[in-house]
């Protein structure tokens, strides 16, 4: 797996690809992880696979290659949609590639994976799969049935929230005198946890968790989510909750909105552009409303059955 994660990227690409390993490895498949930062080293290794380090300035795909020659590998899994990965292809030989989220090098790959709802190309080339089937979702997820009489409010920035958005949210919701309960994911890169603690001080309607990769755990605890756009609000409707969803890209505009019409998810806008305070409201004012809760709690059950990886692993075992 060529695969990078980290403060800017977060954790997204490195969870799906963890997933699809895990069910390689029980068909007794040997996979090993390729990164450019080492800040994600430690979490692979963790989950007891081999990783390589590289520079990506001078010759990345001379290093990969050497590493794929060395390890006697066969097949390449890329997730990545840096435009820089095309000087790879150049230097790849006798090894079939996958890759994953990235609809702009298909010509030179035996397999094109876009985990996503619905696909912008107007041309559907034969070695390209789309559509929810294939929508991965991190390793060792499991869901839990649970009722959606609880009012607790799940909030997750990212693995990294480079932008703050978690204190914007913590702030909005610590001004309002409303009765509440909001249980926050603190990613492993965020770097304001001191000042955060101090914002929310002695206030019991606020919950951090530390250290939690399956926020599914925590999503079924929950009746109401707010993320931002990326694999975590796919999670949100593969556990049935529903959720606000914002963006933090001009890309994830785009993403985010097309979610939201699928009945699981609210938009509320990019992050620089949203009114945090008049966002809280509107959805503390939702949180009571049963019925449409429970509305797209189902939608979301409807689009996403949390088999992607497995459907991507059975596919590398074909290749």
């Amino acid at each position: 797996f060529r695969v990078d994660g980290g403060t800017r990227l977060g954790l997204g690409h490195i969870r799906r690809c963890l997933s699809i390993a895990e069910y390689l490895r029980k068909k007794k498949v040997v996979s090993f992880f390729i990164i450019s930062n080492n800040s994600t080293k430690n979490l692979i290794q963790s989950n007891n696979y081999k990783v390589f380090s590289i520079g990506t300035r001078i010759n990345e795909g001379k290093q990969i290659q050497q590493i794929l020659s060395d390890e006697q590998c066969i097949i390449l899994v890329i997730d990545s949609k840096r435009s820089s990965i095309k000087q790879i292809f150049n230097h790849l030989k006798n090894i079939k590639i996958i890759l994953i989220d990235n609809s702009k090098f298909i010509k030179y790959t035996n397999l094109t994976i876009l985990p996503v709802l619905e696909s912008s190309l107007n041309h559907k080339p034969t070695n390209l799969l789309t559509g929810p089937k294939y929508i991965i979702l991190g390793s060792n997820i499991k869901l839990k049935y649970k009722t959606l009489t609880k009012s607790r409010i799940f909030f997750s920035g990212g693995a990294s929230d480079r932008y703050n958005i978690t204190e914007k949210f913590v702030h909005a919701f610590r001004k309002t005198k409303f009765d509440f309960k909001l249980l926050v994911a603190i990613g492993q890169f965020y770097k304001h946890t001191e000042r955060l603690q101090s914002i929310i001080k002695n206030d019991k309607r606020i919950d951090l968790v530390f250290g939690q990769t399956n926020l599914v755990t925590l999503m079924n605890k929950c009746s109401l989510g707010i993320v931002t756009y990326g694999i975590t609000a796919f999670e949100a409707a593969f556990a049935g909750l529903p959720i606000f969803v914002l963006a933090h890209s001009n890309e994830n505009v785009v993403s985010a909105k097309k979610i939201a019409k699928y009945g699981w998810c609210k938009y509320i806008g990019k992050y620089d552009e949203i009114n945090y305070n008049h966002a809280v409201k509107s959805i503390l004012k939702f949180s009571k409303d049963l019925k449409n809760l429970k509305r797209m709690s189902l939608a979301g059950k409807k689009f996403i059955d949390g088999k992607g990886a497995q459907r991507v692993s059975n596919l590398i075992l074909k290749l």
